[in-house]
């Protein structure tokens, strides 16, 4: 009898083991909210489309797609434009913004991207501070390893840390600052 429940755990242990990583991804896949969490609900809706498309840019950066990431933040600049032209007090923040996600949008490489990542996500943070959120959360999150050592912040809907700078090279690298509510 002991040595059948030796065998039994032995089995269980190398079959757990040649399945592991992949169970873990696919339970990953299907738990709501684990990667992509839940999205604050803004009372202005332009500013929760640019910070849908801020997080789409985001997300690129994170998968090293830097087609998509131009894209998004192609996107995000047109939706930033609208912005500045409004004249309120997040205007300074928009404009930056918005040359900052041209920036992107043009920029040759994924490296490049990233590096105008840092300067987007500082002028978005300043916007996401000035809004009305009307429920959820949205994390302040800083890599201290970013441009070069001297650290960088991006904004995301979950406190999972997946980094947008290094994507798969360090995709745990970071920490949440803050939140903004």
């Amino acid at each position: 009898m002991t040595s059948l429940v030796i065998i039994a755990v032995a089995i269980s242990a190398i079959s757990g083991c040649s399945q592991g990583p992949q169970k873990k991804a696919q339970d990953q896949e299907h738990r709501p909210g684990v990667a992509e969490g839940v999205a604050p609900v803004f009372s202005d809706g332009p500013m929760a489309a640019a910070y849908e498309q801020y997080i789409q840019l985001k997300d690129a950066l994170v998968a090293s797609d830097q087609n998509k990431a131009a894209s998004s933040a192609g996107s995000l600049h047109t939706t930033l434009q609208k912005f500045s032209e409004g004249g309120d007090t997040a205007q300074a923040a928009a404009v930056n913004a918005a040359i900052h996600a041209a920036a992107i949008a043009a920029a040759t490489g994924i490296d490049a991207q990233r590096a105008t990542f840092s300067a987007l996500s500082n002028q978005m943070a300043e916007l996401i501070k000035a809004a009305d959120i009307a429920s959820g959360t949205v994390y302040l999150t800083f890599c201290p390893m970013a441009n070069d050592d001297q650290g960088a912040y991006w904004l995301a809907n979950e406190q999972e840390i997946r980094n947008p700078y290094f994507g798969e090279k360090m995709m745990k690298c970071g920490v949440v600052k803050s939140t903004i509510q």
